[in-house]
């Protein structure tokens, strides 16, 4: 089908790590009116032809035979543009932004045999629609009631020092199980 991907990948829920397969179904590609350059203007000169935004439509099925697999369905947004070369790019220009975001998926988890969804939102920097969850100003930053849900280790990922080492290494252990 066109405008449709088949993917596939792992989820991690505390310390339950599962595959799963899936789809995503672009249903609309638009392109902005106006193209942002970024803070300072800095992506000014670099021949950048326009943003766009991908909107559509992810089905993720979790292996049936893990304990505690369902589905994620929902909707996604994802944000690229073209540079002078007609390449596609993530669009980071806002990077230095603050609130920056791009990758939004919102929707929701049901596990397997139940009719209970629960509410299951991420995305690359922000997560959306995360209420009381996110105290960050600028960044992405959870509040201490979260840590004790995976959370722990969030706020030393990005340190380069012995605290940041660890956590990125405890963070990598739990993805390779």
């Amino acid at each position: 089908m066109p405008n449709t991907y088949h993917l596939y990948g792992k989820s991690l829920v505390k310390n339950n790590l599962t595959d799963f397969i899936g789809v995503l179904k672009i249903s609309t590609i638009r392109k902005y009116k106006i193209t942002d350059y970024g803070v300072d203007n800095e992506y000014k000169k670099m021949g950048i032809k326009g943003e766009y935004i991908i909107v559509g439509n992810y089905l993720l099925s979790e292996n049936k035979k893990k304990s505690n697999s369902g589905i994620f369905s929902g909707l996604f947004a994802t944000l690229f543009y073209l540079d002078k070369q007609n390449r596609i790019k993530y669009d980071d220009i806002e990077f230095n932004a603050d609130g920056f975001s791009n990758n939004q998926f919102v929707g929701y988890w049901t596990k397997y045999g139940s009719t209970m969804a629960k509410k299951s939102n991420w995305g690359d920097y922000r997560i959306p629609y995360s209420n009381k969850f996110d105290i960050g100003a600028g960044e992405f930053s959870p509040t201490d009631d979260y840590c004790k849900f995976g959370w722990e280790n969030f706020e030393f990922i990005h340190k380069n020092d012995k605290t940041g080492d660890r956590a990125r290494s405890n963070e990598d252990a739990q993805w390779s199980k």
